[in-house]
């Protein structure tokens, strides 16, 4: 697909109903991404797991089904999302721990930004912190538990929410 000069930003998510997938697409949705920049979303669908799949719309450029049974070899699978990542430079924003171990082990020349949700993504970025380029908070809170491990190197952007609030918004 020809990105007409536009960096390429790509989203990998897994395809589950909730809170990361809807706090990606505000980000795809609602930010100043698009039209500055390619927007490819890979939506993550284990084929013999029972979860409930997104429901919502992404508005991205590109939205690859990425699908893969557990049963499939791990490198394999790996491989092929490593593929769909693509290698152009760009940027590439990670929720799981499946497309950090696909970089880990195959490589990207994209930017990588971890989404840190909850304690689990903490745990990855101790794991996989060696090709992670910047840490995305939507909490205060892990925002400064990051921060707290070594300020002077640790490259960690809160973003509240996923999205700017318009100010006349009351959130409580």
């Amino acid at each position: 697909m020809k990105h007409w000069g536009r960096p390429e930003i790509v989203f990998v998510v897994t395809n589950i109903l909730g809170g990361v997938a809807s706090l990606n697409k505000n980000i795809i949705n609602h930010s100043s991404l698009r039209p500055k920049a390619f927007v490819k979303l890979i939506l993550i669908t284990q084929t013999d797991g029972n979860h409930s799949p997104v429901t919502d719309m992404f508005l991205a450029d590109e939205v690859v089904d990425f699908r893969y049974a557990s049963y499939e070899n791990r490198y394999s699978v790996l491989k092929r999302l490593n593929k769909c990542i693509g290698n152009e430079p760009g940027a590439l924003f990670c929720n799981d721990a499946m497309e950090m171990e696909s970089v880990c082990a195959y490589g990207t020349r994209k930017t990588v930004y971890q989404f840190i949700h909850d304690f689990y993504n903490i745990r990855l970025a101790v794991r996989y912190g060696a090709i992670t380029d910047m840490y995305v908070t939507h909490t205060a809170l892990f925002h400064d538990v990051l921060l707290s491990a070594d300020p002077a190197h640790m490259q960690v952007r809160h973003v509240p929410h996923g999205v700017a609030i318009p100010q006349n918004v009351d959130i409580k």
